[in-house]
């Protein structure tokens, strides 16, 4: 329990270094994508790069399911972030309001 709480304190107080920290290193030295995926879901504050990064996952499909349309809605919190801009560029909307990779 103690080890959860100490998590939950640093994950206040750091979170984005943190959850780098989880994508770029585990024991292997592999991107754990999941585990990313996982965490920047429980923010639950207005983060916008948490948002980037949250939204660059789901529209690769990295960690989970590929959902365009919901990692669009995440790029788009992320507000006006040069790299969350960039990412919008990469997708459209079709006649039929489904977004697609460009």
């Amino acid at each position: 329990m103690i080890v959860c709480d100490l998590l939950a304190v640093i994950l206040r107080i750091f979170p984005i270094p943190f959850i780098l920290l989880i994508m770029w290193w585990n024991e292997k030295q592999q991107p754990d994508y999941e585990m990313a995926r996982k965490y920047l879901e429980r923010i639950d504050w207005d983060c916008k790069n948490g948002f980037y990064l949250l939204g660059y996952l789901y529209t690769r499909g990295l960690g989970g399911p590929k959902d365009i349309a919901r990692g669009v809605e995440l790029l788009r919190k992320a507000g006006d972030t040069p790299q969350a801009k960039a990412e919008l560029k990469r997708y459209e909307k079709t006649l039929f309001g489904k977004r697609v990779k460009r």
